[in-house]
């Protein structure tokens, strides 16, 4: 009978105990979530119409109490849930507040030297960025366009050309060989 009556008792002990434990588990669980959404609320930002390269230039992951940005193939994405990849010190830090579609499609971790800058993407390149660009959209905050994309920043960024620098188009006229019959253009010099 003794037995069975300490036998109770440690039962119920382990019984409070455990309630206990799980009490003060739910406790931290709803701290940790009301940490988690003040953070949230601190990293969000707003989409927008646009966002100049100096705007992502100011979210470039030095200050721990803001977002991190980047802009990729024309987009601009929140990383700040990758802190640990695009924070200061991180290993993609040079990303960060930055227009990387370059970076991205050639797989660098630094700028290219200005003779790589000029050529244009080839077509593993495309795909690579194509690659990097839908894990951004899938894992990150798409925040809007980049400002300039369309009126030559994607130029530059695909074809390595620069914009300042105007494109000259042939003026040749093309013309048909006699032998095969296909259309060919004759340099002009």
């Amino acid at each position: 009978m003794v037995l069975i009556a300490i036998v109770l008792v440690g039962v119920v002990i382990w019984g409070i105990a455990t309630k206990l434990e799980q009490l003060r588990e739910e406790k931290r669980f709803k701290e940790y979530l009301k940490e988690l959404n003040a953070l949230k609320a601190k990293m969000t930002l707003e989409k927008r119409d646009s966002w100049s390269l100096e705007d992502i230039a100011l979210y470039d992951g030095k200050d721990t109490e803001r977002p991190i940005l980047i802009a990729a193939n024309g987009r601009v994405f929140n990383v700040w849930r990758g802190r640990e990849f695009y924070g200061e010190n991180a290993p993609y830090h040079c990303f960060a507040g930055q227009e990387i579609t370059r970076m991205l499609a050639k797989e660098l971790l630094e700028s290219e030297a200005d003779d790589e800058k000029v050529k244009p993407l080839s077509a593993f390149e495309k795909m690579m960025l194509n690659d990097w660009v839908e894990t951004y959209q899938f894992k990150y905050d798409d925040l809007g366009p980049l400002e300039g994309w369309e009126d030559g920043l994607r130029q530059q960024a695909f074809d390595g050309i620069a914009v300042a620098e105007p494109v000259e188009e042939s003026t040749a006229e093309p013309k048909v060989s006699e032998t095969d019959g296909f259309n060919e253009v004759s340099s002009m010099h």
